[in-house]
């Protein structure tokens, strides 16, 4: 599978800002036409009795529909449809009821461009002097209705697709991933819950014995830094397969892959062995081979050595948009002040980069920047990395004007994200939640009185942060079990929920249906809360659960949106000189919260265009070319990038067109 980052060759596709923030709330569609009326209007709103059509004897938007159904629509004047540009669209079901009618072209006013505009069967008729490029034009026309299919181009990053009728667009529905993923410190397990039963479908050793390496088993012992390999995060891809850090203190770090799906059979005899809950109560039972397998489940992929002895493994985030397979993986060395790369289809190491502070939780934001907190007492700061250019930035000293339990501590423990990109951490010997705002360099610190230590941190699509109390702040520093909701904007609109019957809860994250799970570490169990009813259910995991990362995929699926991008190489002359390129038109509907923008380069010679100068974002349809000094040259290579605020909302481009002159024949 590809993927978008840095090209094999050298070159850098660079992930797209996107404006979040608007798709919180509720999100318009942008459609960008040809002549350039870019018109804004709100969706059909089904809601409203008053906003239905009149009849719903057929398909039409704000009618009732059920399941994942379509229907072909048509705006236009009748008879006009298949004509020229024109071409249907297509209703969707959304939510029961039928979307407005997207993706059809209907008449619009003549060009000189080739075209039938207005869909009468003339082309460029009633225009004076229509010589779009001169004797020795070429059109050249990609996409729904031109010559040559997107199915032709090469697409960089996995939610990239062609629609049934022809358009370029991103996967809007992906893979729903419905599982929660966490690592059993004092057993050297992950444990695999399905969010919707709240069961323990699996659980697999976090690493795979080798000579050199600890037995999966041996229990964590972190005082005497002598035993266990101790996972702690995992991180799991848009693929739903899952990484997990084992810190193994005194001992060899390691990370290991772990496959959600399509688990291959590796000792070829045609069965793929692999845990599952066979006699259906909820639980894998470690001591039955056949409900765990340990060494032999064919679902561990690989265990790779990461940094030195004693290295203690801790920040852990995936990286979907390096390029050339299915992503990278860093993970930060806390005693070695170092965060790794790493090939997440085989472990390779990619890249390695020294730190200013001692890395303790991770994740990656929209723009591909890696941010990574310290750990409060120790390092009370946060860092960024340029992940495509592989930067360090400034060391980010925690701003809380509190002081906390421990002397000269400031925060810093969990690591999160929300939807407008701010960075959230934990306080740990803080009573605290503490966000940064990277646009304008400020901190607001939350303060929790008398709720206990804030650890692991969560932010939901709603627009509330989630914050895990472990311990009172205040000695004996007795173990609790707490969550704390609160307003990601102010901070306010707070509420706490005790979890009946646990203890020394760590962890927090949201599932795909936007319940709220929290991992109870001395309870070894997994609390799943639902936050519109209060209602809570606990199921039990292995010994000693411990992860506060993203451990399920939520923030990565939610808030680090997919993204593509599409290229084509193209010759516009049939006889042998340089193109002068013209014009580019094309037309796209751009939801609000998502991004599409072109890009060309140009060469002479067909194999250098990855490596020519990249011209655009071409901002408005038509653009010319020419004016805007694109050089004359024999070849053309056409880039889309293309990134969705979510997995349900997405850019589509319906076409593109170029136009060129050659050189007189002859």
């Amino acid at each position: 599978m590809a993927r978008v980052g840095v090209h094999p060759q050298g070159r850098y596709l660079i992930w797209l800002g996107l404006g979040l923030a608007g798709c919180v709330g509720g999100a318009g569609e942008t459609t960008i036409s040809p002549d350039g009326d870019g018109s804004l209007r709100p969706p059909h709103d089904a809601s409203r009795v008053d906003d239905l059509p009149a009849t719903c004897a057929a398909p039409a938007p704000g009618c009732p529909c059920a399941g994942t159904e379509g229907a072909a629509c048509y705006p236009g004047p009748p008879g006009t449809a298949g004509v020229g540009t024109c071409s249907v669209g297509r209703l969707s079901c959304e939510g029961g009821r039928y979307s407005d009618c997207r993706l059809a072209v209907v008449p619009r006013p003549e060009l000189c461009d080739g075209q039938d505009n207005d869909c009468d069967g003339q082309t460029d008729e009633d225009l004076v002097d229509c010589t779009p490029c001169g004797a020795n034009c070429r059109l050249l026309g990609v996409g729904a209705g031109a010559e040559r299919s997107f199915n032709e181009g090469q697409a960089e990053g996995g939610s990239i697709r062609v629609t049934p009728e022809g358009a370029l667009t991103l996967e809007a529905t992906e893979m729903v991933l419905n599982d929660v993923w966490i690592a059993n410190t004092d057993e050297g397990t992950v444990s695999r819950l399905d969010a919707t039963t709240g069961r323990e479908l699996a659980r697999y050793p976090s690493v795979i014995e080798r000579p050199g390496l600890r037995a999966w088993n041996e229990i964590c012992d972190k005082e005497n830094r002598s035993k266990g390999n101790c996972p702690s995060r995992t991180a799991v891809t848009m693929l739903g397969d899952v990484f997990v850090a084992n810190r193994a203190f005194g001992a060899q770090g390691t990370v290991t892959k772990i496959l959600g799906a399509a688990c291959p059979d590796r000792n070829g005899d045609a069965v793929v062995r692999t845990s599952a809950d066979l006699d259906a109560d909820g639980k894998i039972n470690l001591y039955d081979p056949d409900e765990f397998p340990g060494q032999a489940d064919e679902c561990l992929d690989y265990t790779v050595d990461v940094g030195g002895i004693d290295g203690v493994l801790r920040a852990l985030a995936v990286d979907p948009f390096f390029p050339e397979g299915e992503g990278s993986i860093w993970v930060g060395a806390f005693e070695e002040s170092v965060v790794y790369q790493l090939d997440a289809s085989d472990g390779e190491l990619l890249r390695r980069l020294d730190l200013p502070l001692r890395p303790y939780g991770a994740l990656l934001d929209h723009n591909r920047v890696l941010w990574i907190t310290g750990l409060a007492g120790f390092d009370d700061a946060i860092v960024s990395v340029d992940t495509a250019q592989g930067t360090i930035g400034p060391r980010i000293p925690i701003v809380n004007p509190r002081s906390c339990s421990q002397p000269n501590a400031k925060g810093g423990y969990g690591i999160s994200i929300d939807s407008v990109g701010r960075i959230w951490v934990g306080g740990w010997f803080c009573e605290d939640a503490l966000r940064y705002d990277p646009i304008h360099e400020s901190w607001l610190a939350v303060h929790l009185p008398e709720l206990g230590y804030t650890r692991g941190i969560a932010a939901d699509a709603s627009g509330y942060v989630w914050v895990a109390h472990s311990n009172e702040a205040y000695a004996p520093y007795a173990k609790v079990a707490r969550l704390t909701r609160f307003r990601a904007e102010d901070g306010e609109d707070r509420r706490t929920y005790l979890l009946p019957g646990q203890s020394e809860t760590i962890g927090v994250g949201l599932d795909a249906a936007g319940k709220v799970w929290a991992v109870s570490r001395s309870s070894d169990h997994a609390t799943r809360l639902d936050p519109a009813t209060g209602a809570m259910t606990h199921h039990p995991v292995g010994r000693g659960p411990y992860t506060y990362s993203d451990f399920t995929g939520y923030a990565l699926r939610t808030f680090i949106a997919p993204s593509g991008l599409w290229s084509l190489p193209l010759g516009a002359c049939p006889q042998e000189g340089r193109a002068t390129w013209r014009s580019l038109r094309w037309e796209a509907q751009v939801p609000e919260g998502t991004r599409l923008q072109l890009y060309l380069r140009v060469a002479d010679d067909a194999s250098l265009l990855p490596f020519a100068y990249r011209y655009g974002p071409f901002a408005s349809s038509p653009t010319d070319l020419d004016a805007m000094g694109v050089p004359h040259s024999a070849y053309l290579q056409l880039e889309v990038e293309l990134a969705a605020a979510d997995r349900e909302t997405a850019p589509t481009l319906r076409w593109v067109r170029l136009e060129a002159e050659c050189p007189p024949e002859g």
